[in-house]
Order: structure tokens, then C-alpha cells, then sequence
């Protein structure tokens, strides 16, 4: 055999060899680093509705999923075959590749019959995911895959339906009720703010009133929330309307509240304290009139 036969009958081994180390370009959800690591990344597909029932006022939704531990699933309850929208939702963190919502419905009239629609979705944005589920399933979505995953607005979700007959404790209120359980928030509102304007005149607290005040706005909102569980707009629009204006009113006392706090740090604003009184003024006035008029 010649040297040159030789030299070349050597050199197919090292070119064998070579090859067998080339990354494949056609390889699915891989990434190749500069040390010839192929790293692979996991696709996510699976959400599943698996049981809804009722528990007490609640209604119960247990489901499985692929998606990792932390991710945040919307979990939606509303009457189906509506364009209306009558429902409630809860936001929870997956587990073990499973997660539970417990909804409570509004005690509208509208609910008392079904079939009822559950959706749960999974969106991929920095709003909905930390930082840690994003890299696993993309900054956009893309790693979710499947019949279930859908885009929109440039990025893709998880979305999964399911529709339920159940048996709901819905018992909607007089209006009659809902005007006692206002004028109660109405009234503390008043307090609250006559409290303010003391404060704010340098008049000495004779008593313990920030404690008071922190304990009442938890009552209100309590008072406030369970008027919005039990009343739609189409099932008495005056008792939505002076809901709302108080809602308004409450707002507007909250910011009078920060000012008040803004000027004892010598960072507020006098123009931004007179616009915020003004406008609780005119919604206090404008909800007790409405309130009134509901007894």
C-alpha cells in the first residue's frame, strides 16, 4: 500500500468522528451552546378541568396541569350562553401539577339557573408570571403548545372550558337592605371625614381615632362588597347607581386622607386637597340623596 493510501484510509476515522460531534440543526425546542451542551426545553400543553361542585356559597374548581409549580392560572365562573358578563374569578398558584378555586358568586338573580361556564386560562406575560415561570414557558408563550394553547395580542395562553349544571344558593336582597347596609357605610364615611378636617385644622385627637378609622374601613368595604355580591345592574339600577356614587364617594375620601398625610410630611399639594374634597362632597351628597330615596 502506497503512503498515500495510507494517509487517506487514516484520515476517514477523524472525519467519522467529526461528523458524529456536528449538532443536528432539525432538533426540536434545543439549544446548542458554544460547548456542545444540547440543552432540551420541556413544552407545556395540559389543563384540565376536572371537578366542580358547590360548598357552602362557594363553588369549587379542581384541576391538573403540566404547567410548573408558581404559575398563576385564572380560574373564571359565569353563566353561559350569555354576552353579558355575571361572573366571578379567582386568581390561583398551580401545585404538584394541580390547583383549586373556591368562587364565590354574586347573589344576582340572573345566577339563580343555569348552565354555568368555567374557564380556566394561563397567561404568559410579566402581569400575570414572575420572572422564574417566564423562562420556563417563554416571555411570550412560547414553549406552550397544543389544541388548548391560542395567541393573542402577540403572545399565547392556556386556555381550557368546561360547562356545569349546579345548584346554587343565590338569594337576592331588598332594596331595602342594601339602602341600611349604605347608609351605615354613608354614615362612618362622614365620621371619617369630619375626623380629617379636625386633623388637618391641628385640632388634638381626643382619642385613639386612627385605630377607629382603620377599623371602620374594613367594616365599610365588608359593607360595600356584600351590596356588589347581591345586586346587578339590571335587577335594580337604583340601588347599582347609589352603590356606585358611594363607591365614588370613598375613593375621593381615601385621597383626601393621603393628602392629609402628604401635608403633615410638608410634600403635599393645597390645589390637590381642595379638588379632593370637592369631589367626596359631591358624591357623598349626591349617593345619600340616593340612598334616601331607596327606604
Amino acid at each position: 500500500m502506497s503512503h498515500r493510501a495510507y494517509r487517506v484510509l487514516a484520515c476517514i476515522p477523524m472525519l467519522l468522528l467529526t461528523a458524529c460531534n456536528q449538532p443536528s440543526s432539525s432538533t426540536k425546542n434545543t439549544v446548542v451552546t458554544h460547548k456542545n451542551t444540547v440543552v432540551t426545553h420541556k413544552s407545556y400543553s395540559m389543563l384540565t378541568i376536572d371537578s366542580v361542585y358547590t360548598k357552602g356559597s362557594n363553588i369549587v374548581v379542581r384541576g391538573s396541569t403540566d404547567l410548573p409549580d408558581g404559575a398563576n392560572v385564572d380560574v373564571d365562573f359565569d353563566l353561559a350562553n350569555t354576552q353579558k358578563y355575571y361572573g366571578s374569578s379567582q386568581t390561583v398558584q398551580v401545585q404538584n401539577g394541580h390547583y383549586q378555586a373556591s368562587i364565590t358568586p354574586h347573589n344576582w338573580k340572573e345566577l339563580q339557573k343555569g348552565p354555568y361556564v368555567i374557564t380556566v386560562d394561563f397567561f404568559a406575560n410579566s402581569e400575570n408570571q414572575s420572572k422564574g415561570i417566564l423562562k420556563l414557558v417563554g416571555q411570550n408563550g412560547e414553549r406552550l403548545t397544543g389544541r388548548l394553547a391560542k395567541k393573542e395580542y402577540g403572545e399565547k395562553e392556556l386556555e381550557a372550558r368546561k360547562v356545569v349544571n349546579l345548584k346554587l344558593n343565590i338569594h337576592p336582597i331588598k332594596s331595602r337592605v342594601s339602602a341600611a347596609y349604605l347608609k351605615s357605610y354613608l354614615s362612618f364615611m362622614n365620621q371619617y371625614y369630619q375626623w380629617m378636617k379636625l386633623q388637618m385644622a391641628g385640632v388634638p385627637d381626643p382619642t385613639d381615632w386612627s385605630s377607629y378609622v382603620s377599623e371602620h374601613n374594613r367594616e365599610g368595604w365588608n359593607v360595600y362588597h356584600k351590596i356588589s355580591y347581591r345586586y346587578s345592574p339590571e335587577e335594580d339600577p337604583k340601588v347599582y347607581q347609589a352603590r356606585s356614587d358611594t363607591a365614588q364617594a370613598w375613593v375621593f375620601l381615601t385621597s383626601l386622607y393621603q393628602d392629609y398625610n402628604e401635608r403633615i410630611d410638608g410634600t403635599g399639594n393645597s390645589e390637590n386637597t381642595k379638588e379632593d374634597e370637592r369631589q367626596y362632597l359631591q358624591f357623598y351628597k349626591r349617593a345619600s340623596k340616593e340612598v334616601q330615596n331607596l327606604q
